[in-house]
C-alpha cells in the first residue's frame, strides 16, 4: 500500500510539473518523465522503468505512531544499507 502511494505521488509530481518544489532541474525532469512514460512491460501494464530494489524509511515512537520519511530506490548506497550495514550496527 505504501509503495502504491509513492507511485501515485510521483505521478502527481510529474502531471503537475512540481519540479521546483523538489529542487529538480529541467534537464533532470525530462529524464524522469521519459522513464515514467516508457513502457517496459506490456504484460504488467507498468508505464515506468521499474526499480531494482528499494527501502522505506520510517520512524517509530515506540507506541502507536509511525511516520514515513522516504523511499530510497536504486541509489548506490541502498544495496549496502539494506544488507551489510544494518547487520553491523
Amino acid at each position: 500500500e505504501m509503495y502504491q502511494m509513492c507511485l501515485a505521488a510521483v505521478d502527481k509530481v510529474i502531471r503537475e510539473e512540481r519540479w521546483k518544489e523538489f529542487g529538480i532541474p529541467p534537464e533532470q525532469a525530462k529524464h524522469i518523465v521519459a522513464s515514467w512514460q516508457r513502457d517496459q512491460s506490456k504484460a504488467t501494464g507498468k508505464a515506468y522503468d521499474p526499480e531494482l530494489h528499494g527501502r522505506f524509511d520510517f520512524c517509530w515512537d515506540g507506541g502507536e505512531n509511525i511516520k514515513f520519511y522516504e523511499i530510497n530506490a536504486d541509489t548506490p548506497t541502498t544495496v549496502y544499507e539494506c544488507s551489510v550495514v544494518q547487520w553491523t550496527v
